[in-house]
């Protein structure tokens, strides 16, 4: 399985990387770039060179699908590594590196020490993580749920319950986060639930990749077309 990156300026591929065995999930990029972490249905997380087009690293195997990760400094202990890290390491000190597995397992391993850092099992497949805070991280599952998880207690604050319908992204916005669906629909929640926002309705395709700009919000869904939305956030 391939994995390629594009230049946004000329359209051209520069990069590609080779070595998962089973389709990418996701990816999240280390501090500027110079090193990205992939992880796929083959079970595996991998720390890449992207200058050299080069594997650093099997960062974990897991037994089954990893279906989301991310990546972030966080306040807590993440761990040193047992020797010296590769001089094409840039900037993976201090960071914790979160999965999301199909078995219901979040696991946080710190990207520099390679070591477990916890591990929790929750009733459903992890769709899709994100961090809040460098003390927090939210992640979203196959039966609905979204639960907001404290990294220093490593135990949920808050699990909401608003639909049965997977949560297939999220990201984390200003006070709240953005949460796409498998039914179509596209929300943000404030964290303190003062303030709720729906983009889109059931009537559209699954919500597949949310983004922002500081701005906008951009939605990607399965009919094939990338939505805009100017959103005001109190």
């Amino acid at each position: 399985m391939q994995l390629k990156i594009w230049a946004a300026d000329t359209g051209q591929c520069p990069v590609t990387l080779t070595g998962h065995t089973a389709a990418i999930t996701d990816t999240a990029i280390v501090d500027r770039g110079r090193n990205i972490v992939s992880v796929s249905k083959d079970g595996t997380a991998r720390l890449w060179d992207c200058g050299k087009s080069a594997c650093l690293d099997v960062l974990t195997k897991e037994n089954g699908n990893i279906n989301c990760c991310a990546i972030a400094a966080v306040d807590i202990d993440v761990g040193r590594p047992e020797a010296p890290p590769n001089e094409r390491e840039i900037a993976t000190e201090g960071k914790l590196l979160l999965l999301g597995c199909e078995s219901g397992v979040l696991k946080g391993i710190g990207l520099q020490s390679r070591k477990q850092i916890f591990e929790y099992k929750c009733d459903s497949a992890i769709n899709c993580c994100c961090f809040t805070s460098s003390t927090a991280v939210a992640f979203g599952t196959q039966d609905g749920k979204i639960t907001l998880f404290d990294l220093r207690a490593r135990l949920p604050v808050t699990v909401w319950e608003e639909s049965a319908s997977p949560v297939l992204c999220l990201i984390s916005v200003k006070n709240g986060l953005f949460c796409g669906r498998g039914d179509g629909s596209c929300i943000f929640t404030a964290f303190n639930q003062d303030q709720c926002i729906q983009l889109t309705g059931p009537g559209f395709d699954p919500v597949y990749c949310i983004a922002s700009n500081g701005t906008s919000i951009f939605t990607g869904s399965r009919d094939g077309i990338v939505r805009k939305y100017d959103v005001q956030l109190t």
